[in-house]
């Protein structure tokens, strides 16, 4: 016969005594001191005997009954708790205690006999050694609704991403997305109500346990893009296989099998593997894509191959391409898009080919940057409080593990290499009362702001191509926005300003230096329409390069100067934004490189 294990607890107030001085000496009296108690239980079987070596849990503070049954709790203030206890035969429960200065008495009996509850977990109430893997199981006493239970109402501490949850009778399995972490307290904690046709779970379900010391774990796939099985793939958009856990960066390990026979360019971003198609896939067709060799950062190898089929569609998905930044050594654009949904960054060549995507951590990553030779790239991203910060990754050898190049605590935007081997990355911060311009190193993360007497918001800063100390930027410290040039001494670092559009009573924005800074192109609204306007560098001379009635924005100018033309972003309004060529000369528009 199974025992029925009982608790009974009691609280029992441990009174704080002001002390009472005699003889002299005034003033006001001290604050009333909180009062503390102390919460203490005896854990017994049905038969009354006391059972050693049961795991409680209060808040966060484990602990075990001792030989006599017995656990305290000691300095508590009044409240409301939730104690979880778990015998050594995996019984579980939990309660909640309401802790005040009379005394408290209750028992329960475990296992739980009472309705509808979790009568026990896996991995168990306070263990410790418990696998990345991340499955967890509970079981309750009856079989409840499936449509009671949600992930939503799941908190995991810390987050492990989403949560795969199956009911099968009494069993409830949980699987997160992602692994957990290396050697971690984690709690589980849920907030719904879990109910069946007859009872409401009023149980208060919470368990603590401890991760694995070391990452023994092999990858495991938890998604991909497309769906397996799914058709209407656009044509246009790189399938990505998702993993649980962070991957190392070294995609040459990775084998590729697709059929058809497809050439693709294969990267890692972060927990996804990337295959994009060289010249797109063929539209209407049936693909299969198979990928081994997959390590995680510890070198643990998925040994199983990821596969997924799925069926192309004929039409190319719209997106909002934009932010384009050109380098000239390798002659590769980069820019933002939001073809995956959020904004990612990806590569294509000026003739439009060679599309790839670059990255694919969780949120946006936006304004991408190249350095001189193009083997660092920056970009802006939020960190976990939602400030936009500078990252920076080697492009070398497929290596994307970013580091955060800007300080915490403020957004820090549009980052721009200089266009020399220093490094430096220009880029606009908040912290400080009015918007201004900073710059990074990204060999030392030296942060230095380059002129506090601007006294007005300054974005939207470029290199000059040639030197660092002189840059464009976008003001309205005249009423109205204009192109800025900034020269910063490298002695005294005093900088000098000059208005370059100050004659043209619009807003101008988006400027952007020629190969060699004899002339500048930016974004003017002159005629009503954000159009593509040239300017001589000394700031006497604009003229409007592009009558469009559609509104363009963040041109970026061939590196390139025999080549004579400027890639410009052109917006399309609800159908998303591409990246077209510009002729500097006549104003025509060459090509459109993302048009679909």
């Amino acid at each position: 016969m199974k025992l029925r294990n009982q608790i009974i607890l009691s609280a029992g107030l441990i009174l704080a005594l002001s002390s009472c001085g005699g003889g002299g000496g005034g003033g006001n009296p001290g604050p009333t001191p909180t009062d503390r108690f102390t919460l203490s239980g005896v854990v017994t079987d049905g038969s009354g005997s006391p059972l050693t070596g049961v795991q409680v849990l209060l808040s966060l503070n484990p602990t075990t009954t001792d030989a006599s049954g017995r656990f305290s709790y000691g300095n508590l203030p009044a409240g409301g708790y939730t104690v979880s206890f778990e015998d050594q035969s995996g019984n579980y429960d939990s309660r909640r205690v309401n802790l005040s200065a009379s005394s408290v008495d209750f028992s329960f009996s475990l296992p739980a006999k009472d309705g509808l509850r979790v009568v026990s977990a896996d991995p168990g109430l306070n263990s410790s050694g418990v696998p990345l893997d991340g499955l967890l199981t509970f079981e309750f006493s009856e079989t409840p609704l499936a449509s009671s239970i949600s992930a939503a109402d799941f908190t995991f501490t810390p987050p492990v991403g989403d949560l795969e949850l199956n009911l099968s009778g009494t069993t409830l399995t949980i699987l997160p997305d992602e692994q957990l972490p290396v050697s971690q307290n984690m709690l589980i904690e849920y907030s719904g109500e879990i109910r069946n046709a007859a009872n409401v779970m009023d149980q208060p379900l919470r368990l603590r346990f401890t991760t694995d010391s070391a990452d023994s774990y092999a990858p495991r796939l938890v998604g991909s893009r497309p769906a397996d099985g799914s058709s209407g793939h656009p044509p246009n958009v790189s399938v990505s296989f998702d993993f649980n856990e962070p991957l190392d960066s070294q995609a040459s390990a990775i084998d590729v099998v697709i059929s058809p026979d497809t050439s693709v360019t294969t990267r890692v971003s972060g927990s996804s593997v990337l295959v994009s198609p060289v010249g797109g896939w063929q539209p209407n067709t049936d693909y299969r894509v198979r990928i081994t060799g997959v390590r995680d950062k510890a070198g643990n190898e998925n040994d199983t191959f990821s596969e997924i089929d799925f069926r192309t569609g004929d039409q190319a998905l719209n997106a909002r391409n934009r932010e384009a930044d050109w380098n000239l050594t390798t002659d590769t654009i980069v820019f933002a898009s939001n073809l995956g949904g959020s904004y990612d960054i990806y590569s294509i060549r000026p003739d439009g080919s060679e599309l790839t995507q670059l990255t694919a951590f969780a949120g946006d990553e936006r304004h991408p940057t190249l350095n001189y030779d193009g083997s660092l790239l920056a970009w802006q991203q939020r960190d976990d409080d939602g400030f936009w910060q500078v990252m920076l990754v080697s492009t070398a050898d497929d290596q994307l593990s970013p580091v955060q190049l800007t300080s915490s605590g403020y957004d820090n935007t549009e980052p721009y290499f200089s266009r020399t081997p220093s490094n430096d990355i220009v880029f606009v911060s908040t912290r400080q009362s009015v918007t201004g311009i900073w710059s990074v190193s990204a060999d030392n993360l030296l942060e230095t702001e380059l002129d506090q007497s601007f006294g007005n918001g300054q974005y939207q800063p470029v290199y000059h191509p040639l030197i660092d100390g002189q840059l464009l930027f976008q003001s309205g410290r005249s009423g109205n926005g204009d192109i800025w040039r900034k020269t910063v001494s490298v002695i005294s670092g005093e900088a000098i300003n000059i208005n370059l559009t100050q004659q043209l009573l619009s807003d101008e924005h988006s400027p952007a230096w020629g190969p060699d800074a004899s002339f500048f192109v930016f974004i003017s609204d002159f005629d009503g329409t954000d159009n593509l306007w040239i300017g001589d560098a000394a700031g006497d001379l604009q003229n409007q390069l592009t009558f469009l009635d559609t509104a363009l924005s963040e041109p970026v100018v061939d590196p390139v100067s025999a080549n004579n033309r400027c890639l410009v972003t052109m917006e399309k309004g609800s159908a998303g934004s591409d990246l077209v060529l510009v002729d500097l000369t006549s104003g025509e528009v060459l090509s459109n490189l993302t048009g679909v």
